[in-house]
């Protein structure tokens, strides 16, 4: 069996690739101060010292995760000579090696941590180590920066919507873990730098996502410049510590975009959407249920009862379907104005596959098939007689009236839907 030494094997991001290393097959030896639960072997090693020799004997490949993230005595220097060493033991032992950087990388990076990242991509490389630069890492156990934010969004009751506003390129902890093991099995990317992110998006729509997906919560968003938030984190640095120094806010300023799609394509890795990473699950169960439970109440105009949306979700992902369409939250929470997309004709048949019309169909179909709604379609209602029918007919046409009076902002609203 192949033995995979993994420095940081206990950090947010090690944990993760210890477990899909061990479930993929491989014996991971963790080389730290610790050893690490899960772990086949463990393997001492420090930051501030140099790699003992051997440390990488009888490995069949590394990946150097192993970071100094919250100050402490590990000094830039001692990071960048531990990196350099240790992909000098791989090279010298024909190992192959992956170094973990950040989209935060560079010569000129407002924090040091940028700037040590930097410093140890230029000493690795030429040692034909691989290294991955991810982007804002999410996803898994609520630790690390991505734990920094479910925090910060659990505890605020307003989002920080900072001006100008940056982008960020967040991947799901897991498929990061997925592109550095893919990696390992190449032996032509020797000396190159990959990027692992996906597409940008708004900071605030991150902490929005957050809110929606990870904590089922609504939040207030509040628009602040960037220049007093940093002195807000100027403040927060002197009781938390460097985890919140100005220079952070300064690198989420100035982060340079990531083109990864070439990268993972090569790697064969596709990245999770974002409401899909920032669930509990790592699927968008919750989002995909909440659009179940529009779409139903839209076609029926009752309560839909807790199975059929199971029903509607399971049947989805056995077309293949994982992500929920991008209606918006006001539609979500007005069944009635959604009914009022009124679609022609040729569009419902000339539905686009799991687009907004396929998927209302979807649902009609299987709001029929339900025991419950059996008396809604075949019509046995127990109010017989001439003013029952009466009512019926009244409410049918303010029913129908105020679908046509709230059709043009409904279809504003869902002007996205296709």
């Amino acid at each position: 069996m192949r033995l995979l030494g993994l420095t940081g094997a206990s950090g947010y991001i090690g944990r993760t690739v210890l477990r899909i290393a061990v479930a993929s097959g491989w014996r991971v030896v963790a080389i730290g101060r610790c050893p690490v639960e899960g772990a086949h072997e463990w393997r001492f090693a420090d930051l501030c010292s140099t790699p003992p020799e051997g440390l990488l004997g009888g490995l069949d490949a590394v990946v150097h995760l192993a970071a100094n993230t919250g100050g402490g005595i590990v000094s830039p220097a001692s990071e960048v000579a531990f990196a350099r060493r240790l992909a000098l033991q791989a090279a010298n032992a024909g190992v192959p090696i992956i170094c973990c950087s950040s989209q935060a990388a560079a010569a000129d990076a407002p924090s040091s941590y940028g700037r040590t990242k930097y410093d140890i991509e230029q000493q690795v490389l030429p040692l034909n180590a691989i290294v991955v630069r991810p982007g804002l890492v999410i996803g898994g156990p609520e630790t690390g920066l991505f734990g920094l934010l479910v925090t910060l969004v659990r505890t605020s009751p307003v989002l920080p919507d900072l001006l100008p506003r940056p982008a960020v390129q967040p991947v799901h902890v897991e498929d990061l873990a997925l592109a550095m093991l893919a990696a390992i099995r190449r032996n032509d990317l020797g000396g190159r730098i990959l990027a692992a992110a996906g597409e940008p998006i708004a900071f605030i729509d991150l902490l929005v996502g957050i809110a929606r997906y990870r904590l089922g919560v609504r939040r207030l968003r509040m628009p602040v410049p960037i220049f007093i938030l940093r002195g807000m984190f100027a403040i927060a640095a002197l009781k938390f510590g460097s985890r919140l120094s100005p220079s952070r806010m300064d690198s989420l300023a100035r982060l340079p975009l990531l083109n990864a799609r070439d990268d993972l394509a090569a790697l064969g890795v596709s990245l999770r959407s974002v409401s899909s990473a920032l669930s509990r699950s790592g699927q968008s169960t919750r989002g995909l249920l909440l659009e179940a439970r529009a779409l139903a109440q839209a076609t029926t105009n009752v309560s839909p009862p807790p199975e059929l949306l199971r029903r509607y979700v399971r049947l989805l992902r056995v077309f293949g379907q994982e992500e929920g369409l991008p209606i918006p939250n006001s539609l979500l929470c007005r069944p009635t104005w959604l009914a009022a997309v009124d679609l022609s004709f040729r569009e419902r048949r000339e539905a686009r596959f799991g687009g907004f019309a396929w998927r209302m169909n979807l649902m009609s179909r299987l709001a029929e098939t339900q025991p419950e709604l059996a008396g809604l379609y075949l019509m046995t209602s127990p109010r017989t007689g001439r003013i029952a029918v009466m009512r019926g007919l009244m409410g049918a046409c303010l029913h129908e009236a105020h679908s046509r009076f709230i059709a043009a902002g409904a279809r504003y609203l869902a002007k996205g839907l296709k």
